[in-house]
């Protein structure tokens, strides 16, 4: 098992300074060019909610998500929460001695506190690569696995033209509230390809769903209140 791994550490621009970019430090600042490198794992922080993106494309050997000096932690998931997508051919993921099969565009959701987490392809010719996207949490959520099946889809753009229609996966489930016999814990908290969404209980204890928010790719939160 391979542990290697580096951080490269991006500061957005502000306003001032983005105006008087060139080409050049414009990529430099927010283009991604260095993922999904053949049994690697790179990772890119930015200080935009100190994101981190990452990628894992395991070989002979699986890669292993550590902790290290820039996070000041034990293990990488001891104050975040991890969101995952396979782009590729089908692997797993294990954590904490849990093996989960993710085949092509299935993810997993991976809780605060997850202490041994490593990325395997099932054919080193036809890899995993698995995208990594994940937020400093407060709070413990199970790991849950989510398949390309259970994702929403969602048509955008206008038939009138053409060129801007597109259609949005989301993995996770449609917006509605539990039942009087339903816990709210069986809300799945999953990895979203395009929201973050987030619901706090009422005081009948039945959760309501908050209005979402664009955030990039990230995971469902929840908040209780």
């Amino acid at each position: 098992m391979r542990k290697e791994r580096r951080m490269e550490i991006r500061y957005l621009a502000d306003q001032v300074r983005y105006l008087r970019m060139p080409t050049d430090e414009l990529r430099q600042t927010f283009l991604l060019e260095n993922l999904f490198q053949p049994e690697w794992l790179p990772l890119i922080y930015t200080d935009a909610d100190r994101a981190i993106v990452g990628s894992a494309v395991p070989g002979k050997q699986s890669l292993k998500l550590s902790g290290g000096k820039e996070l000041a932690s034990d293990y990488f998931a001891e104050r975040r929460e991890i969101g995952v997508i396979n782009i590729g051919a089908a692997g797993t993921i294990t954590v904490d001695g849990e093996t989960f099969s993710l085949d092509h565009l299935d993810g997993l959701y991976i809780g605060r506190g997850s202490k041994e987490i490593s990325f395997a392809s099932g054919d080193e010719k036809s890899p995993a690569k698995f995208y990594l996207l994940t937020y400093p949490a407060h709070t413990t959520y199970p790991v849950k696995k989510i398949k390309m099946a259970e994702a929403v889809v969602s048509h955008l753009g206008s038939r009138r033209r053409p060129t801007s229609e597109a259609s949005l996966n989301t993995s996770m489930r449609a917006g509605r509230k539990a039942g009087r016999n339903q816990h709210p814990e069986s809300y799945e908290r999953t990895v979203s390809h395009a929201k973050i969404c987030s619901y706090r209980r009422n005081q009948s204890r039945e959760p309501d769903e908050l209005p979402c928010f664009s955030k990039g790719a990230g995971v469902w939160r929840k908040l209780d209140g």
